[in-house]
């Protein structure tokens, strides 16, 4: 579907007028694909501070760059989901930190990298409803979304202060038909359900300051990651402004995330960014090239992260 969709797009668009773009902007992709190493940065940084959370050792911060850069290729490439470089963040993790810590650290980054999401959307979706002129219709929209991603965030954040883990498994229990027979065997682990809960409200109770410095590290990326859409426009001669580009980032991101099981975001990137770009009253087609531009940028991302694998494991022995 989100290849029909895809293919759609580029034939309702003009592949032609796409075409010119992509020559008269071409080189917009080596700034675009540069912008994100602070990007990686700053989701290095954050990754440390959740890991010393806890006492113990951590990798050095070399080495979560690295891990940063391939859980970003992994989750990229992993259809359905888009979780699986958490797995690969764990056990690379673990030689220094032992398997509980790492795994509490990685359900910790994972919790407060929603976070940061979720406080991206909620300030794209403000700004869209305070500043840009929007029709009855969207403007409701916008309203409603903004006050369900709220209440998100409200209970992410008490799940960092009363854990996540064991409430997680109790609640599977009630899945018709499966939930019970799902959830016997982790709950067999209960012991070890509840020691990775109290790494997770550990950090939050004991490091405030380390969680609230996080998770604004965190969100600094995403703002930073905005920028390429400023970088895209500026190579097709569009002149966009500060609060046009950060709605397209942040609306850009919702649609993207909440269709978050199509395999590459098939279709589903072209589609939201047409949209985006047609509601600000901009050309639907720059969505399109703005889509194609940041699709590209991705794929040089994974190659660079797949490449990183190997260097993503760890080489200590695994504290007792």
């Amino acid at each position: 579907m989100g290849a029909a969709l895809f293919g759609y797009i580029l034939y309702h668009t003009g592949l032609a007028e796409l075409y010119a773009n992509l020559r008269r902007a071409g080189w917009t992709l080596l700034p675009v694909c540069l912008l994100w190493i602070p990007v990686f940065v700053c989701r290095t940084a954050a990754g440390q501070l959740t890991m010393g959370g806890t006492p113990g050792p951590t990798p050095p911060l070399r080495r979560t760059f690295v891990i940063a850069i391939t859980i970003f290729a992994i989750n990229l490439i992993t259809p359905f989901v888009q979780a699986g470089g958490e797995v690969l963040r764990v056990k690379a993790i673990a030689p220094w930190m032992g398997t509980q810590r790492a795994t509490g650290s990685t359900v910790t980054y994972y919790m407060l990298h929603a976070l940061s999401n979720m406080a991206l959307w909620l300030a794209g979706l403000i700004v869209a409803l305070l500043f840009l002129p929007l029709s009855a219709y969207w403007a409701v929209t916008f309203a409603v979304l903004a006050a369900l991603i709220a209440a998100a965030i409200l209970f992410v954040m008490s799940r960092h202060q009363h854990g996540i883990v064991a409430p997680l498994v109790r609640a599977l229990r009630l899945v018709p038909l499966v939930g019970r027979r799902l959830a016997a065997p982790l709950e067999a682990g209960q012991s070890y359900l509840d020691e990775l809960d109290a790494v997770i409200v550990g950090f939050y109770r004991h490091s405030p300051g380390r969680f609230w410095l996080a998770l604004a590290i965190d969100t600094l990326g995403r703002v930073i990651a905005v920028g390429e859409y400023w970088l895209i426009a500026r190579g097709v001669g569009l002149e966009l402004t500060l609060l046009p580009t950060f709605v397209i980032g942040a609306l850009g991101a919702l649609i993207a995330n909440v269709i978050f099981f199509v395999p590459l975001e098939a279709g589903v990137k072209e589609g939201g960014f047409y949209l985006v770009f047609q509601l600000l009253g901009l050309d639907p087609v720059l969505g399109v090239f703005a889509a194609i531009v940041q699709r590209l940028r991705e794929f040089v991302w994974v190659a660079i992260g797949i490449a990183l694998i190997p260097l993503a494991g760890g080489q200590q022995t695994e504290p007792e």
